[in-house]
């Protein structure tokens, strides 16, 4: 299997020109006919700033095998072939040196193809600026014109879109307030919007509700129709119509909107290993505090916060931006119900620091029910990668199922009769 043709395909396939810099690809990770693949794809990458279109490459290398999965996949077959060809070279090396007695430098030998092997994967996350680094700046530029505004995924509230500039792989957005305070009808928001607005495809993960509730939910914010009405099956003739038009729509839709039962699997490098299948442009998980870990002997906080951590490095790893929901600590309820109008902040987030230091964003929603709440709340930026904060109001419409951010209309725009 000519794996290493394969894996500069899927990087040509896709696109993908960051991928090209930050794998760090070299001649020697290439064999037989790889190498002129390799030479040619480089060469072009180099002359011109981006890799060559699929059809260049075919027209250059005719008998180039299919692929059918990321160029990830590829890559830990090639880094494992090279791991092999040097590991069974110094191995015969050694072998030899210690029939002639020589042990020392048998085992210098075995040192230094180890201390190799160890620096080429540390060195997949280190970039010189002068060369991998200015490219992957210039491609970003690049990427940014050709998208135009859409520079990255929205979640579809305008201020914060505007503030994010977009959410791109390795992103975590934490979406934080107290139990029952929307957390999810949030996030559920966001991923319709991602999949419907965007045409994106999205895993959506919850830890504390059955796939048919958030199918149910989502179905609610598709159609337009109360989620109640849904749930209990009490639904107007005008709302069956909608709802039915809504589900002959959503079978015709091109990206795909996944639904995962995550109590049954409930770790994160579980949750990942099917990322890593489905190739989703985001993932969601609700109710993130909740997911286990493969160590049983961790409290509750422990565990949360190793599990934090590793969302961070798996969402890095497989370039795809996260959005996950936590809970704030009862000391956050008692500022905003303390008649002071103080808000809760980072430090008040429940179980772990890390979630509010490892999230590029986090949102809060610092709000009980009441009167005042009862069609609109605030959503406060409590950290955004501008470092900046700021707030904004969404609708709390279940009638009409919207959850848009609400439109300030300025005076000077305001007309009177």
């Amino acid at each position: 299997m000519e794996v290493g043709s394969q894996l500069l395909l899927a990087l040509v396939q896709q696109a993908d020109a960051k991928g090209f810099l930050r794998y760090q690809l070299q001649e020697t990770l290439f064999f037989g006919s790889e190498v002129e693949v390799f030479k040619f794809v480089a060469s072009h990458m180099a002359k011109h700033h981006q890799l060559p279109h699929p059809d260049t490459l075919a027209a250059q290398f005719p008998d180039l095998p299919t692929v059918v999965e990321p160029p990830s996949y590829y890559l830990d077959y090639v880094e494992q072939r090279f791991t092999h060809k040097v590991l069974n070279k110094t191995l015969l090396e050694a072998n030899s040196l210690m029939k002639e007695q020589d042990s020392w430098t048998a085992l210098a030998k075995l040192e230094e193809s180890v201390h190799y092997l160890r620096q080429r994967s540390l060195m997949q996350d280190v970039i010189d600026f002068r060369t991998t680094g200015s490219a992957m700046v210039e491609e970003e530029i690049r990427r940014i014109k050709l998208a135009g505004e859409d520079i990255g995924l929205a979640l579809g509230w305008p201020t914060f879109d505007a503030m994010s500039n977009g959410l791109r792989g390795g992103d975590v957005v934490s979406v934080i307030g107290r139990p029952a305070q929307g957390k999810t009808w949030f996030l559920v928001r966001a991923a319709h919007h991602m999949w419907l607005r965007q045409n994106k495809n999205v895993l959506f993960v919850s830890m504390e509700m059955d796939t048919l509730s958030i199918a149910q939910r989502l179905a609610a914010i598709n159609a337009k129709v109360n989620a109640t009405h849904i749930r209990v099956a009490d639904l107007s003739s005008v709302e069956v119509i909608k709802l039915s038009k809504a589900r002959k729509g959503a079978k015709k839709h091109g990206s795909a909107l996944w639904l995962m039962d995550g109590t049954n699997h409930s770790e994160v490098d579980q949750i990942f290993t099917l990322v890593h299948q489905l190739c989703p442009d985001a993932v969601v998980i609700d109710a993130a505090y909740l997911m286990g870990h493969p160590d049983k002997r961790m409290n509750k906080y422990q565990r949360v916060d190793a599990n934090v951590e590793l969302i961070k490095r798996r969402t890095s790893q497989q370039a795809v931006p996260s959005i996950l929901s936590f809970q704030f600590n009862r000391d956050a309820a008692k500022k905003w119900k303390g008649g002071k109008g103080e808000a809760a902040g980072l430090e008040d987030i429940a179980h772990s620091d890390a979630i509010g230091q490892v999230s590029s964003a986090v949102l809060a929603a610092n709000q009980d029910d009441s009167v005042e709440t009862a069609n609109q709340r605030i959503i406060d930026v409590l950290k955004c990668r501008t470092e900046k904060k700021g707030r904004f109001h969404v609708n709390w419409d279940f009638d009409q199922m919207d959850f848009d951010e609400v439109v300030q209309v300025k005076p000077g725009a305001l007309q009177f009769m």
